[in-house]
């Protein structure tokens, strides 16, 4: 991936990524578009915009600009098209180059349908398990001294489960939440997996895990980490560069835009806390700067924007929001009192904007709610939340999402960059349906 015009496109398009819904009228979003923008947006229709921000041609007159743009984010971008059958996934995380002299391909297996394996599984996890046990089996197949499989973040133990039975492997199940871990083993013993069972281990997670996973670990084993969240997946990468004996990584990072900080496997000071961030972690990347709002727009489900688009705006709530931040805004100059996390409110098409304020400030900014009522015109506290302006609102907000795909690629590349960096070959699978898993770009790393 092109740093250097990555950050050019960062740069000149900054305030337009640092946008937020919430603070639409209030910071005049749709006034800070370049002007040709803003007549596009006039001109056409959101569902057009959609298939924009999914980088797909539409039937439209598009600005110069944007036309520009949309070239360079198809070629920085990583593919999000999903991987169609087992050849062609091995193909991309061998990292071999054409993907169009496959022979024959073959169907990836279903083994989340077996009766024995579908309680409690949604369709999205079903997905997500059957590919990652078919990459499993074809990484063992290219290894024969992988022995056991390390499964982080392991949660109510789906796929330790079915990996354990289906791949033959020794699996170890690290989950920070006991709850999880309860639940987990009490499934495995309805289940009657033993002696196949995972071991299950309740633990917060720091770089000392290493030494744990080489403690189970009687050859070489892969670390899974599917869907870590923000530093989560900083930690994971850590551990697998400490471990000695875990020589394959399969990584699915999810909500970039969370730190937290606080994963610990152990007691420790504040002294010996380990740094941990989201992005950068490598040195091609390093004094690149990707702020929180960024972060969370590379979050968002593109695929299935329209849906939720259509789904948000029934409900009215968005509008809503924005107009009380606007009121907020004129009311207090105190930072604090801006972008409180208000509760949320389900709007029927007659609810009043006054009701609205009313539920939406009763817990977090309670201490505004009386001065704003005060300083809103009665016209408006009457009026319909479906009934408030709303011109531009979703267009406006849709057309920032175009580059939502740009900064997960530059944190996904960072991670591939971090792991090459120490002399292993790493590459990116699109391993799931994007719009079943949005986040769907595997990184799958080979030490040997």
């Amino acid at each position: 991936m092109d740093r250097e015009t990555s950050e050019k496109i960062l740069f000149l398009y900054n305030e337009i990524m640092d946008m937020r819904s919430v603070e639409y009228f209030s910071n005049a979003n749709f006034e800070k578009l370049p002007k040709s923008w803003r007549k596009f947006i006039t001109e056409v229709q959101l569902n057009d915009l959609i298939d924009l921000v999914n980088l797909r041609k539409i039937g439209t007159i598009l600005p110069l600009s944007i036309i520009c743009l949309c070239q360079l984010l198809r070629r920085l971008t990583f593919s999000r098209k999903m991987v169609e059958s087992p050849e062609e996934m091995e193909i991309f995380w061998k990292g071999e180059e054409d993907i169009r002299n496959i022979a024959s391909c073959s169907k990836f297996r279903v083994i989340t349908s077996e009766d024995i394996f579908r309680k409690r599984i949604k369709i999205k996890k079903q997905h997500e398990i059957d590919r990652i046990v078919e990459l499993v089996r074809q990484i063992q197949e290219n290894n024969s001294e992988i022995e056991s499989l390390v499964d982080i973040g392991a949660g109510i133990g789906h796929l330790s489960r079915i990996i354990a039975v289906q791949n033959n492997l020794a699996v170890f199940a690290v989950e920070g939440n006991e709850q999880f871990t309860i639940s987990a083993t009490s499934l495995d013993e309805k289940l009657s997996l033993t002696p196949t069972s995972p071991v299950r281990f309740t633990s917060f997670v720091t770089e000392e895990l290493s030494e744990k996973i080489d403690e189970f670990t009687k050859s070489q084993s892969i670390i899974v980490g599917l869907h870590t969240c923000g530093d989560f997946s900083s930690t994971i990468l850590n551990v697998f560069k400490k471990s000695k004996k875990s020589t394959c990584l399969i990584l699915l990072g999810c909500c970039y835009h969370k730190e937290y900080q606080c994963f610990s496997f152990s007691q420790q000071t504040s002294e010996a806390t380990l740094p941990c961030g989201v992005f950068p972690l490598s040195q091609k990347w390093k004094g690149s700067k990707l702020n929180y709002t960024k972060r969370e727009m590379a979050c968002h489900n593109i695929e299935n924007l329209e849906e939720v688009r259509n789904r948000n705006t029934k409900s009215f709530a968005r509008y809503a929001r924005a107009h009380l931040e606007k009121i907020i805004w004129k009311i207090s100059e105190n930072e604090a009192d801006r972008n409180i996390g208000m509760s949320s409110v389900n709007c029927g098409i007659d609810m009043r904007f006054g009701e609205y304020i009313e539920k939406a400030m009763a817990k977090r900014g309670s201490h505004l709610m009386q001065k704003v009522l005060e300083n809103t015109p009665k016209e408006l506290l009457g009026l319909p939340v479906s009934q408030l302006p709303q011109e531009h609102f979703d267009k406006t907000d849709t057309i920032r999402l175009i580059f939502a795909q740009l900064i997960e690629s530059c944190i996904i590349d960072d991670r591939v960059e971090f792991l090459r960096e120490n002399g292993w070959k790493t590459n990116v699978v699109p391993i799931f349906d994007p719009k079943l898993s949005p986040r769907s770009l595997a990184i799958v790393c080979n030490k040997i």
